[in-house]
C-alpha cells in the first residue's frame, strides 16, 4: 500500500494522526516527540535509521491498524481524536505521571545496587547512575510544574479563555524541559548500550535495565501527548 503521507510530513503530525507509526519510529530510534517538529525524513537521518525498511514498516503497520503491542498508550488505545487538550493532560497525569512516582524510587534503588555490585567491572554503570539521578531530578521537578502551575492555566484557558498568556509561557517552559529529558534518555541508552545487559549481569542487572527501557519508552509516550497532540491544538 501507499504511505497516506510523505517522508517530508512532520514526524510528530503523523504520530499523532497515525499513532500505529509510534512503535515504528522507537525500533528505529527516531525522536517521534521532542524532534516531532523534523521531517521524517530529516529525523530518520538524524538516527542513522534506513529509510526503506522503516517504510515498509510503517506500510505494514498502517495497513493492519497495529496498536502498539506492550506499550500502551493514551494515543493508540483510548484516546478519541476529538479529545480536547485539557483531557489529553488530565490523562497524562492520571497515568504517565503516575507511573513516574512509582517507578522513579524502584529504579534509583535498582542503579544504586548495580553500580555497587557491579562498578568496579562495569565503571560506565557510574555514569549510568549519574545520569538516572539528573533524569529523576529533571522529571520529579517537571511533574510539579506541570500539576500546579502550567496545566491548570491550560484549563482555564480551555474552559473561559482567561490566562492565556501563562498557558503559553508554561508550555514553552515544559517544551525546553522535554528536550533535556529527551537528551539524557538518549545518552542513558548510548551509554549501556542499548540497554544491553553483560554476560556477568545479574538477575539485578537485568530488572534494572529493562525498567530504564520502559522508563524511556513512557517518557516518549508521555513527551509525545503533549508536544504533539495537546499542545498544537492551543
Amino acid at each position: 500500500m501507499k504511505l497516506p503521507f510523505e517522508f517530508t510530513e512532520t514526524i510528530g503530525r503523523v504520530a499523532r494522526l497515525y499513532p500505529q507509526t509510534l512503535d515504528v519510529f522507537f525500533r528505529h530510534g527516531v525522536d517521534f516527540c521532542c524532534g516531532g517538529h523534523k521531517t521524517i525524513h530529516d529525523a530518520a537521518a538524524a538516527a542513522g535509521a534506513d529509510e526503506q525498511a522503516m517504510k515498509a514498516e510503517l506500510e505494514s503497520a498502517i495497513e493492519r491498524k497495529a496498536d502498539m503491542g506492550n506499550r500502551t498508550t493514551f494515543t493508540a488505545k483510548s484516546l478519541d481524536k476529538n479529545a480536547t487538550p485539557g483531557a489529553v493532560l488530565h490523562h497524562v497525569v492520571a497515568n504517565h505521571h503516575q507511573f513516574l512516582r512509582q517507578e522513579l524510587p524502584a529504579i534509583d534503588e535498582l542503579t544504586a545496587t548495580i553500580e555497587q555490585v557491579h562498578g568496579e567491572n562495569h565503571p560506565e554503570l557510574h555514569q549510568v547512575r549519574t545520569l538516572f539521578l539528573q533524569l529523576s531530578h529533571e522529571l520529579s521537578a517537571h511533574l510539579e510544574k506541570e500539576e500546579w502551575e502550567v496545566f491548570p492555566a491550560i484549563w482555564r484557558f480551555e474552559k473561559d479563555g482567561s490566562g492565556e498568556k501563562a498557558a503559553r509561557a508554561g508550555i514553552l517552559e515544559l517544551r525546553a524541559e522535554h528536550e533535556m529529558a529527551g537528551q539524557l534518555l538518549f545518552e542513558l541508552r548510548r551509554i549501556t548500550q542499548d540497554y544491553q545487559v553483560p554476560e556477568d549481569g545479574c538477575g539485578t542487572y537485568q530488572l534494572t535495565y529493562q525498567k530504564l527501557a520502559a522508563l524511556e519508552a513512557n517518557t516518549f509516550d508521555h513527551i509525545h501527548l503533549e508536544n504533539n497532540v495537546a499542545f498544537t491544538d492551543l
